[in-house]
């Protein structure tokens, strides 16, 4: 069954009928893609229009230096503040978020399901696996947590790359922030926010408005 929204299938069809009124959908499990899997596609134009050859994804500063990442080139850049490449840097496939912990950057590459840890000077300190698409990171103090968008969930693991656990976060997560004391996640296509102790336990699914995607702490 698909949505013919997300272009995701599911398991099962699902009809509903109450009131005299009939609804029907889809549910159950999100089934792998049936076709095309393990290929790559490039947006070359849309409507005509060429699209742009890379586009940042996001942004860190360590203090001196802001940190850029471009997915189309698997690389991050490191700039001056007064807008000087240091050097652009080598990590995964489409490096989509960004996260500072003392004295190292962390990035997420959403299309190989992996962190890459690197120093402030552009050094790799190791690779680590997490779930399906990381897309979004945050910092607890002592554990980095990375939302992995495809398959609903977080991952949290130590700063040395050890102790990685994951959680159900809710579907479509896309941001993570701390607040202190729990860690809260961004569910796309719930709606929601969703509360989990350090240790991933969950606390509270907070209802955010549709199509929630991203999360401040002040």
């Amino acid at each position: 069954c698909s949505d013919g929204m997300s272009d995701r299938r599911y398991r099962d069809t699902v009809t509903v009928t109450a009131d005299g009124k009939t609804v029907k959908g889809c549910g159950g499990a999100i089934l792998p893609a049936a076709d095309l899997t393990g290929t790559r596609w490039t947006f070359v134009s849309i409507g005509g229009t060429p699209v742009a050859a890379d586009r940042p994804a996001d942004l860190a500063f360590d203090g001196e230096s802001v940190w850029v990442t471009h997915p189309a080139d698997r690389a991050v850049t490191k700039l001056t503040l007064e807008g000087a490449t240091v050097s652009p840097f080598s990590v995964g496939a489409a490096p989509k978020a960004l996260l500072l912990t003392d004295s190292s950057i962390w990035v997420a590459n959403a299309l190989d399901g992996t962190l890459t840890k690197m120093s402030l000077d552009g050094d790799r300190l190791g690779v680590y696996s997490v779930g399906e698409e990381p897309n979004a990171l945050g910092f607890d103090g002592e554990f980095v947590w990375a939302a992995n968008r495809n398959d609903g969930t977080v991952t949290r693991m130590g700063r040395d790359g050890s102790s990685a656990e994951t959680f159900e976060a809710g579907e479509i997560p896309g941001a993570v922030v701390y607040d202190g004391q729990q860690v809260w996640v961004a569910s796309y296509a719930a709606g929601a926010a969703t509360a989990l102790d350090p240790d991933g336990k969950p606390l509270a699914i907070i209802p955010s408005g549709n199509a929630t995607v991203d999360l401040y702490y002040d």
